[in-house]
């Protein structure tokens, strides 16, 4: 038997049980099924108050191993002066070196333009 089949036999049960309840010729009482149903409700809202104080301890002691673990963990002191976030350090470079990197970037970008001369103002005796 599929899944499907056995939903339908489960399904046919229920209603045959649920005729049954709401035939007055059974002499099925309505106060004892609404005590019945009202047990049932109190047993399951129960059964659910446990299951979550139970997850609810659970996480406790977990934030406790995790506390516990990092209060003896080694401190880790930082040492020296720390660089401000914001603010930008670069190298300071040389007006030699900065030409070769100029050039190099001419080169890389396709210009044909090339310097020879490391002298200030060599670009305009070509």
């Amino acid at each position: 038997m599929g899944p499907v089949e056995l939903l339908t036999i489960i399904e046919n049960k229920l209603e045959e049980y649920h005729r049954y309840l709401n035939d007055p010729a059974n002499h099925v009482d309505l106060a004892l099924m609404k005590a019945v149903m009202k047990q049932s409700d109190k047993q399951r809202r129960h059964q659910a108050r446990i299951v979550h104080l139970a997850c609810q301890e659970q996480e406790q002691e977990e934030r406790i191993r995790r506390a516990l673990e990092r209060s003896q963990a080694p401190l880790i002191h930082k040492t020296g002066k720390q660089v401000r976030p914001r603010s930008f350090v670069s190298k300071p470079m040389d007006k030699k070196s900065l030409r070769k990197a100029e050039r190099a970037a001419a080169v890389l970008n396709g210009s044909h333009a090339s310097i020879d001369s490391d002298e200030d103002g060599a670009e305009f005796f070509m």
